[in-house]
């Protein structure tokens, strides 16, 4: 069969998940890609879980951009927190580069009355980005000649820790969470001589859910 190939990149994602939680459990927000980006979202569905999540994306000219995720956190029910991890890598074929991270978390469990429930939570990230083979620089994409920057053969991986904090607060038909970034602000410079230091940023959500019991 033949298919129509546009401009537009293609998706394929595959998704697998193992979740475990109590039948007694009735409200349930489906969170799990959410804890992504702020792990305190497990607080949404209190399962223990394990999240395996790729994606490749490809355009006309087979430059593609691959994503992998592998994350997943573990409740300790007695002691009200969740821990939390994330590995993850991203490639980005256009440019010959990408990273590798890995995550940790720690998310404590506070009920603040019959109605609401709060996850502050705690991170520690550390990252690396990744050269490849096929590392293009801007001389040579002038001049259609291997690049004679220093970098090209001087290149030396820099890895970094920082760390990020935030939120969840959720009732049962409303969640709203806030997560901060790199609080730390690492130096990701491989030059001793000169300093840049990566941006702090942030991830807000706000959501709502109903519970349909026939229709």
């Amino acid at each position: 069969m033949k298919h129509i190939v546009n401009k537009n990149l293609k998706l394929l994602i595959i998704l697998f998940s193992i979740s475990m939680y109590s039948q007694s459990e009735t409200h349930i927000f489906q969170s799990h890609m959410l804890d992504i980006n702020n792990p305190a979202f497990i607080g949404l569905n209190e399962q223990s879980h394990i999240t395996v999540l790729s994606s490749q994306s490809y355009d006309l000219q087979n430059k593609s951009i691959s994503n992998f995720n592998f994350f997943g956190s573990l409740l300790f029910e007695d002691y009200n927190f969740f821990l939390g991890l994330n590995l993850s890598s991203k490639y980005f074929s256009k440019i010959g580069i990408g990273n590798v991270n890995s995550n940790i978390s720690y998310t404590h469990r506070i009920n603040i009355n019959n109605s609401y429930k709060i996850y502050p939570y705690v991170s520690v990230n550390y990252s690396i980005p990744t050269k490849f083979s096929n590392l293009i620089f801007e001389d040579q994409i002038i001049s259609g000649l291997p690049s004679i920057d220093e970098l090209a053969n001087n290149y030396k991986s820099k890895g970094y820790v920082d760390f990020n904090a935030g939120f969840v607060l959720k009732n049962e038909k409303y969640f709203i969470g806030i997560a901060i970034n790199n609080l730390r602000q690492a130096n990701t410079s491989s030059d001793n001589e000169n300093t840049v230091r990566i941006s702090r940023n942030g991830d807000f959500s706000l959501g709502y859910q109903k519970e349909f019991n026939s229709f």
